[in-house]
C-alpha cells in the first residue's frame, strides 16, 4: 500500500466516523466569500436503481449528469468555459466536448465539481464521491 493509498482510506474513514458538519461547511463557504470567492451552489443528488455497471455510481444536477466509476464521466447540459475537478490532490482542469461531454481520472477520496461559466459565477457542488 502506497502513501497516497493509506492517506486516502483514513480520509474515507474519517469521512464516514466523523464527517464535516453542516455549519462548519456553510461557514467555510462564507469564509471564501468574505475572501472575494463567488459562486452559485450545484446542488447533485445520486442516482438510484439506475443500472450501471459494477461499482459505478450516478449523479444528476441542473447542470447534467455525472457517472464516477473507475473515471469520472459526465455530459452537462448548459455551456461552460472552463470545467474543474477538486480533490484532495489538487484541481484537475477538465477537457469537455462540444457536445458537454467529460471524462477524467478518478481521483482519491472526496471530489467536487467546478464549472467556469461565460460572465456568471461559477457553479460549485458540493464534496461528492
Amino acid at each position: 500500500m502506497t502513501d497516497e493509498e493509506l492517506l486516502a482510506e483514513l480520509a474515507g474513514m474519517l469521512d464516514r466516523v466523523d464527517p464535516v458538519p453542516a455549519a462548519v461547511r456553510t461557514a467555510a463557504m462564507l469564509a471564501g466569500t468574505f475572501l472575494g470567492a463567488r459562486w452559485d451552489w450545484l446542488e447533485l443528488s445520486p442516482l438510484a436503481g439506475v443500472e450501471v455497471r459494477g461499482d459505478a455510481r450516478m449523479w444528476r444536477c441542473g447542470a447534467g449528469v455525472i457517472e464516477i466509476a473507475d473515471r469520472v464521466c459526465g455530459l452537462l447540459t448548459i455551456p461552460v468555459t472552463r470545467a474543474e475537478l477538486h480533490s484532495a490532490s489538487g484541481v484537475v482542469v477538465v477537457a469537455v466536448d462540444s457536445v458537454g461531454a467529460f471524462s477524467v481520472r478518478l481521483p482519491a477520496g472526496r471530489m467536487r465539481l467546478v464549472l467556469h461559466r461565460a460572465d456568471e459565477v461559477p457553479l460549485v457542488s458540493g464534496w461528492f464521491r
